[in-house]
């Protein structure tokens, strides 16, 4: 227990903050005491500080050197707990200060991007076609969401799985198409925009036919 010098109370020692020229290690005043001394004196502590600083700055700035240099192992291990205990809010966080930039630099972002595509056109376009060519079945299956996303026709229940079922529809039209040299197509048994009814574009909805017989069928649902 120990006696406030202000309030004169007897406290227990978790109500006074640490202090190293102490004979005790701790404060003579308890933190209730200064909170109260931080409120009522605020404006002119926060001035005191500025003034210090401004001071000080060289002082300040050698001893934040010196204290990082003797402590760099250490302040790794904190900022590494720190990451992974409040990995959450550090990701809430980054995406605000993002949304935040972006909102301020908005029409420099802008002109910045229209600027690179101006001046990268050509490496744009033979990415893009590379691209295409690799990854010709992700393309088309990419291609056939976006469409059927448009007449919204692509339902939010589904799944990945449901979304990989129906890129493997696509690669193995792809593979026939190697295999026989004949065009095909995947198409919608029940149309998107059929005349009488409209499908959804889901994989139990997909059947491979070859081009000029997708082509002959168009728009109809035949059962």
């Amino acid at each position: 227990m120990k006696i406030c010098t202000k309030c004169k109370e007897n406290k227990e020692l978790s109500n006074f903050s640490k202090r190293s020229e102490k004979i005790d290690g701790l404060c003579s005043k308890c933190k209730d005491c200064y909170k109260l001394y931080y409120i009522f004196n605020k404006n002119q502590i926060v001035n005191k500080q500025k003034q210090y600083k401004e001071i000080n700055k060289e002082k300040i700035v050698n001893k934040q050197k010196q204290y990082k240099e003797i402590n760099k192992e250490k302040i790794k291990i904190n900022a590494r707990t720190y990451k992974q205990v409040h990995r959450e809010k550090i990701k809430v966080y980054q995406q605000k200060v993002k949304k935040d930039y972006y909102i301020i630099n908005k029409e420099q972002i802008l002109n910045t991007n229209r600027e690179w595509r101006s001046a990268n056109k050509l490496n744009i376009k033979n990415y893009q076609k590379q691209y295409s060519q690799i990854n010709i079945i992700k393309v088309r299956a990419y291609s056939a969401k976006r469409r059927a996303t448009k007449l919204k026709a692509t339902p939010k229940w589904l799944t990945k799985e449901h979304f990989k079922q129906i890129e493997s529809i696509y690669g193995l039209a792809n593979t026939l198409q190697k295999l026989t040299n004949t065009k095909y197509h995947v198409d919608h048994i029940i149309p998107l925009q059929g005349k009488m009814v409209s499908g959804l574009h889901v994989p139990w909805n997909l059947q491979i036919l070859k081009a000029h017989d997708n082509i002959k069928k168009s728009n109809k649902y035949e059962i």
